[in-house]
């Protein structure tokens, strides 16, 4: 015996046409729908529908504005309190780009490193370990393009500076 499902498939759409067809018609009794006003009114509970609105008013009332500063008391486990004061305390690490100007021996890079901070200019300067190399690095750019027009003028004085990807130091809040 073969059931063919296009018999079936007729059907069940007529029954799907009807049922979204029903449920249009429920819904066009609701006057929530053209609310127009900002106003809430208080009513007696036999006057709410299902999910508490009311049904023969669209006004909602403003919440009067608080005036006075007020207190808030946190009571918590100590263990929470030790967690919370630790991850304060702990410096996330933030990705970001520097310059490198020197990359080889340290003796080079305690010349270039001193030659870059008595030169000054605001910019922080950087010397770090990559064994058995050690390099000179400037700024803390959270982009490659922020670094970009740092860049062009001390690629003018250090022809081998390069923008390199680092852990950059949070920059400091006003």
């Amino acid at each position: 015996m073969r059931i063919k499902i296009s018999t079936y498939i007729k059907p069940i759409a007529v029954l799907i046409a009807v049922l979204f067809s029903l449920q249009l018609n429920a819904q066009r009794g609701f006057k929530w729908r053209n609310a127009n006003s900002d106003t809430i009114s208080i009513v007696e509970v036999s006057q709410l529908d299902s999910i508490g609105l009311m049904l023969d008013t669209n006004s909602l009332t403003p919440l009067p504005a608080i005036t006075k500063l007020g207190e808030v008391t946190l009571n918590m486990d100590s263990a929470i309190t030790a967690i919370d004061s630790v991850a304060l305390l702990t410096i996330k690490p933030l990705n970001g780009h520097r310059i490198q100007i020197y990359f080889g021996d340290l003796e080079g890079a305690r010349e270039i490193h001193a030659k870059l901070r008595k030169e000054g200019g605001g910019i922080r300067v950087y010397l770090d370990s990559n064994a058995p190399n050690y390099t000179v690095s400037l700024g803390n750019y959270r982009t490659k393009w922020d670094a970009q027009s740092d860049f062009i003028e001390i690629l003018k004085k250090y022809r081998e500076a390069l923008i390199v990807p680092s852990v950059i130091e949070l920059p400091e809040l006003n």
